[in-house]
């Protein structure tokens, strides 16, 4: 089962490190690493009937792959209080603590989705590609200056654009963003 966590958190770290945003729709449960994905991604919308939870010590585990995007999304207190009781929570009570960022009726949920989707394909690729690396660097060093123009390494400089067109598509409903 090493192996699997392994790749587990490889996936997140490569969701985390993504150049373009990524959007969790969210319908139904989210629970573990569902709910870990609603941290991880940048914008995270869910249907109000939505329920969230992080019920891995309910297993006997802990959410030892998630914990850094959760803390980072939702902060130590929360985290502390849903880590360790497992409790399954609201889709309301997960935009109060940050989870998500939009909670609406399930017939808007596409909607909702979409018009997020036309917001982000509106921007410019490298403002977003460049935007994510300086909020990664920040979390890393707080005392960073965001001035700096060598916030990206020459390797992420010239991979930025490639990867981008690469895997530049909106999984959720396979649209490209263009």
């Amino acid at each position: 089962n090493l192996r699997d966590a392994r790749a587990a958190a490889a996936m997140f770290e490569a969701v985390n490190t993504l150049p373009m945003p990524v959007i969790a729709r969210i319908h139904g449960a989210a629970l573990g690493g569902g709910a870990g994905l609603a941290a991880v991604a940048d914008v995270a919308v869910a249907d109000e009937s939505a329920t969230f939870g992080f019920t891995e010590v309910k297993l006997g585990l802990i959410p030892a792959i998630i914990a850094p995007y959760v803390l980072a999304k939702i902060g130590q207190s929360a985290a502390r209080e849903l880590f360790l009781t497992g409790r399954r929570f609201s889709a309301s009570h997960a935009r109060e603590i940050g989870l998500v960022h939009e909670v609406v009726a399930a017939g808007q949920l596409d909607r909702t989705v979409e018009r997020y989707l036309d917001e982000i394909r509106a921007n410019g690729r490298e403002a977003m590609a460049a935007a994510k690396a300086l909020l990664r660097a920040i979390a890393q060093d707080p005392d960073i200056q965001p001035s700096r123009v060598d916030l990206l390494s020459p390797v992420e400089r010239k991979t930025l654009l490639t990867d981008w067109n690469d895997t530049a598509v909106a999984h959720s409903r396979g649209v490209a963003l263009h």
